[in-house]
């Protein structure tokens, strides 16, 4: 069945259904990712704004960008056949990293915009990017169908755990501030 599904998305592949994926696999690429995480992740801290949002997506980049690598090197998983991809690659095929990368980002944004006004749009749009990464990578011809299905479940698993730690730390820090200001009638601003 894998070899089916890879075959019917190497054989369905018209020139822009291919240029999307080639742009999805540039974009969602870990050297492009990881940066512009990071980069957020600055701006939101020198703001003074430490919130889940700010944080999570670099954290979850790095953390999913860990595993990735540790899981390829493990299984050693051969790649589908080099005369139908489309793309250069190098490493092991299990886990997809393009789509651990995409879910894990899904997953922080789905867990993030909670109860915020038009939390449904982004949610799906969250949703809708880490489906069309792992489907790029098929039309790519660069992943069998497992992998994808194994980036997903990984990013995902390690989106909401970056999620729910930082949640709680946040918290926990949130809760040591007010004890601070309530004893000492000192604003926390004096220690950032």
């Amino acid at each position: 069945m894998e070899h089916s599904i890879w075959e019917f998305f190497v054989g369905h592949r018209p020139g822009w259904l291919v240029d999307v994926a080639k742009f999805l696999a540039f974009v969602g690429d870990e050297t492009v990712l990881l940066p512009v995480t990071l980069v957020v992740a600055i701006v939101m801290l020198v703001r003074g704004r430490r919130t889940v949002a700010g944080i999570a997506p670099f954290a979850a980049m790095l953390s999913t960008a860990v595993v990735v690598a540790l899981s390829k090197s493990a299984i050693g998983r051969e790649r589908p056949p080099l005369a139908q991809r489309l793309v250069d690659v190098s490493s092991a095929s299990l886990p997809s990293g393009h789509a651990a990368y995409a879910a894990a980002l899904a997953t922080v944004a789905w867990m993030a915009c909670a109860g915020r006004p038009r939390a449904t749009t982004w949610r799906a749009c969250a949703a809708a990017v880490a489906v069309a990464a792992g489907a790029a990578r098929l039309v790519l011809g660069v992943h069998w169908a497992s992998d994808v299905l194994a980036g997903w479940m990984i990013g995902c698993a390690v989106g909401s755990g970056v999620v729910t730690m930082l949640r709680r730390r946040l918290q926990r820090s949130e809760e040591h501030t007010s004890e601070l200001q309530s004893r000492f009638g000192i604003s926390y601003a004096v220690f950032c």
